[in-house]
């Protein structure tokens, strides 16, 4: 018997050494990316503090900039509670999205077959809302993710045929699309809150803050 596995129908691993590795890994690599980082760009610091003039913009640390940029779209109520509430409500969830250790795909392996004028008026009201949703929500950074990746999720059963693309986002489960989307849209806003923010906290190029 393989002594990194348990008998009986749910097969467990040992942490040591392959999670070990593959974590160890993954540090090293972000280490990396850190350390050139910091050599090729300089920290745009600032002066002294003077506690009688605060700067334009006044821009938190970058692990807050994401909810600092929010408040430019919504209410301090949604932007500070009803969205941080909401993401550690979805984060405490995920566990009991499926069996764990088990990824379920989404959509199964054989998707029943749709008719064509159905799968083109159901890709078209998709695309359509792709495209509508950014520009009718302000915050495109919040509404070009969900539309994208929402037509990702349901391209396999829009799709006619089961190419490579296709059997890849099919066996995608919902919790990878809901991880992948909120990483997403929280790396875009804290982004544009660090690079894009300039005085007014209005939309300035990165070369003309002085960062790059």
């Amino acid at each position: 018997m393989d002594p990194t596995t348990s008998p009986g129908p749910r097969q467990k691993q040992l942490w040591f050494p392959r999670f070990f590795v593959l974590e160890l890994v993954a540090a090293l690599l972000v280490f990396a990316a850190l350390v050139l980082l910091s050599v090729t760009v300089d920290a745009p610091l600032l002066a002294i503090a003077d506690p009688s003039v605060t700067p334009d913009p006044s821009k938190a640390p970058w692990y807050f900039v994401g909810l600092q940029e929010l408040l430019h779209y919504y209410p301090p109520a949604v932007a500070g509670a009803l969205v941080p509430g909401a993401a550690l409500a979805a984060l405490i969830s995920m566990p009991y999205l499926g069996r764990p250790g088990v990824r379920r795909p989404l959509w199964p392996r054989e998707v029943p077959r749709v008719p064509r004028l159905v799968r083109l008026t159901l890709g078209l009201a998709v695309c359509l809302t792709v495209v509508v949703a950014p520009a009718a929500h302000t915050p495109w950074v919040i509404a070009a993710p969900t539309g994208l990746f929402g037509l990702a999720m349901a391209w396999p059963g829009l799709a006619g045929r089961r190419g490579r693309v296709t059997r890849w986002l099919a066996d995608r489960s919902l919790r990878g699309w809901l991880m992948a989307w909120g990483c997403t849209v929280a790396a875009l806003l804290s982004g544009v809150g660090v690079l894009f923010r300039g005085p007014g906290w209005s939309w300035t190029w990165p070369w003309v803050n002085g960062i790059f």
